[in-house]
Protein backbone atom coordinates (compact mmCIF):
# COMPACT_ATOMS: atom_id res chain seq x y z
CA UNK A 1 0.00 0.00 0.00
CA UNK A 2 1.37 3.57 -1.14
CA UNK A 3 0.94 6.30 1.39
CA UNK A 4 0.19 9.90 0.33
CA UNK A 5 3.64 11.69 0.20
CA UNK A 6 1.47 14.71 1.13
CA UNK A 7 -1.01 14.93 3.30
CA UNK A 8 -3.67 18.24 3.80
CA UNK A 9 -5.95 18.58 6.91
CA UNK A 10 -8.29 21.82 7.52
CA UNK A 11 -9.04 22.72 11.06
CA UNK A 12 -11.52 25.96 11.22
CA UNK A 13 -9.19 28.69 9.39
CA UNK A 14 -5.90 26.37 10.22
CA UNK A 15 -4.17 23.64 7.30
CA UNK A 16 -1.86 21.24 8.30
CA UNK A 17 0.47 19.59 5.19
CA UNK A 18 2.35 17.19 6.38
CA UNK A 19 5.06 15.68 4.37
CA UNK A 20 4.49 11.96 5.21
CA UNK A 21 7.47 10.12 3.74
CA UNK A 22 9.00 8.90 7.20
CA UNK A 23 10.89 5.84 5.57
CA UNK A 24 12.92 8.61 3.32
CA UNK A 25 13.27 11.13 5.76
CA UNK A 26 10.51 13.09 3.98
CA UNK A 27 12.41 13.88 1.51
CA UNK A 28 10.61 15.61 -1.63
CA UNK A 29 10.23 14.72 -5.12
CA UNK A 30 9.79 16.54 -7.87
CA UNK A 31 6.00 15.44 -7.72
CA UNK A 32 5.59 16.66 -4.73
CA UNK A 33 7.03 20.05 -4.78
CA UNK A 34 4.23 20.24 -7.86
CA UNK A 35 1.77 19.07 -5.41
CA UNK A 36 2.97 22.06 -3.11
CA UNK A 37 2.72 24.76 -5.25
CA UNK A 38 -0.79 23.66 -6.24
CA UNK A 39 -1.84 23.16 -2.93
CA UNK A 40 -0.81 26.77 -2.07
CA UNK A 41 -1.86 28.12 -4.79
CA UNK A 42 -5.29 27.02 -3.60
CA UNK A 43 -4.98 27.63 -0.27
CA UNK A 44 -4.06 31.42 -0.91
CA UNK A 45 -7.02 31.40 -3.06
CA UNK A 46 -9.66 30.70 -0.02
CA UNK A 47 -10.18 33.67 1.98
CA UNK A 48 -11.38 31.19 4.94
CA UNK A 49 -7.51 29.98 5.64
CA UNK A 50 -5.48 32.25 7.72
CA UNK A 51 -2.83 30.15 8.59
CA UNK A 52 -0.84 27.10 6.47
CA UNK A 53 1.59 24.45 9.18
CA UNK A 54 3.95 22.66 7.80
CA UNK A 55 5.33 19.64 9.50
CA UNK A 56 6.67 16.24 8.73
CA UNK A 57 5.74 12.40 9.61
CA UNK A 58 7.73 10.60 11.62
CA UNK A 59 10.39 11.50 14.46
CA UNK A 60 14.02 11.56 12.14
CA UNK A 61 12.91 14.56 9.96
CA UNK A 62 10.90 17.53 9.04
CA UNK A 63 12.39 17.41 5.66
CA UNK A 64 15.58 16.08 4.71
CA UNK A 65 15.73 17.92 1.17
CA UNK A 66 15.08 16.58 -2.60
CA UNK A 67 15.10 12.45 -2.61
CA UNK A 68 18.62 11.90 -4.98
CA UNK A 69 17.60 8.86 -6.03
CA UNK A 70 15.13 10.60 -8.59
CA UNK A 71 18.69 12.28 -9.85
CA UNK A 72 19.41 8.49 -11.60
CA UNK A 73 16.96 9.19 -14.30
CA UNK A 74 18.71 12.16 -15.69
CA UNK A 75 20.44 11.17 -18.37
CA UNK A 76 22.70 14.90 -18.98
CA UNK A 77 24.09 16.97 -16.57
CA UNK A 78 21.51 18.96 -18.42
CA UNK A 79 18.64 17.58 -17.31
CA UNK A 80 19.88 17.36 -13.60
CA UNK A 81 20.23 21.06 -13.89
CA UNK A 82 16.55 21.56 -15.55
CA UNK A 83 14.88 19.39 -12.88
CA UNK A 84 16.89 20.98 -10.00
CA UNK A 85 16.34 24.52 -11.22
CA UNK A 86 12.32 23.65 -12.13
CA UNK A 87 12.16 22.25 -8.03
CA UNK A 88 13.89 25.40 -6.57
CA UNK A 89 11.49 27.70 -8.79
CA UNK A 90 8.66 25.97 -7.46
CA UNK A 91 9.92 26.46 -3.74
CA UNK A 92 10.53 29.88 -3.81
CA UNK A 93 6.90 30.53 -6.15
CA UNK A 94 5.38 29.17 -2.92
CA UNK A 95 6.88 31.07 -0.59
CA UNK A 96 6.54 33.88 -2.51
CA UNK A 97 2.95 33.45 -3.78
CA UNK A 98 1.76 32.47 -0.09
CA UNK A 99 0.10 35.48 1.21
CA UNK A 100 -0.70 33.91 4.67
CA UNK A 101 1.17 33.18 7.83
CA UNK A 102 3.06 29.83 7.29
CA UNK A 103 4.66 27.94 10.16
CA UNK A 104 7.22 25.12 10.08
CA UNK A 105 7.27 22.50 12.62
CA UNK A 106 10.10 20.34 13.26
CA UNK A 107 9.21 18.75 15.89
CA UNK A 108 12.31 20.35 18.36
CA UNK A 109 11.79 23.83 16.84
CA UNK A 110 8.71 25.96 15.42
CA UNK A 111 9.37 28.47 13.11
CA UNK A 112 7.04 31.25 11.89
CA UNK A 113 7.36 33.17 8.46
Amino acid sequence: MTLDPILVEQDGRVVTVTFNRPEARNAMTFEMYETLHDLCDKIDKDAGVRVMVLTGAGDKAFVSGTDIRQFLTFKTKDDALANIKDAIRLCLEVRAEQGLPLTVETGQVEVTV
